[in-house]
């Protein structure tokens, strides 16, 4: 229950971006996305099955 309500403060908080977005804003591959995400390298949001990064972080 306490990661449930972090994450819905960060939703009201933080502009979250799908990550499948993130190559639009930064000349990176998603698979680059995708890899610094698994090595811990990039923090997530995730809500359910679908994974988010905070704006800030980018």
């Amino acid at each position: 229950m306490k990661n449930q309500k972090r994450t819905l403060e960060d939703l009201k908080n933080s502009t979250l971006i799908p990550v499948m977005l993130v190559p639009e804003r930064i000349p990176i591959s998603l698979a680059t996305v995708r890899a610094w995400i698994f090595q811990g390298k990039l923090p997530v949001v995730r809500i359910g099955r679908l994974v988010f990064i905070r704006k800030e972080v980018l």
